[in-house]
């Protein structure tokens, strides 16, 4: 994984991998840290529609959710240079899904 790396979904069309987001909350992380952290975007859930506040701290990703999550764009709105950015749990965003063919990764990385 390298941001700027391009993904093809199931679906269809293709995505570019930004980062993965880290839970703001965790256990790891003290409230002085989580204060440092600057807020720099938001980012939405593709099936929820559910927003996510996203933060910076240094050269690590945080999101305000308890599970990690990928966050990515349309490869339009990453060309065209737009904020509107997805986030998607890692276990779904990397994991299989059922087809009549069998499973298949939700997203595949594009060589």
């Amino acid at each position: 994984m390298k941001k700027g790396s391009f993904y093809e979904f199931i679906e269809g069309g293709i995505y570019v991998f930004d980062s993965i987001a880290l839970p703001r909350e965790s256990e790891d992380i003290s409230r002085r840290d989580r204060d440092k952290m600057l807020h720099t975007h938001e980012a939405i859930h593709p099936t929820t529609r559910k927003w996510f506040n996203v933060y910076e701290s240094g050269v690590a990703t945080f999101i305000d959710s308890d599970v990690p999550h990928v966050l990515y764009q349309t490869k339009a709105d990453f060309t065209e240079d737009r904020d509107y950015i997805y986030a998607m749990e890692v276990d779904k965003f990397f994991g299989q899904v059922e087809t009549n063919t069998g499973k298949q990764s939700r997203f595949q990385i594009v060589e």
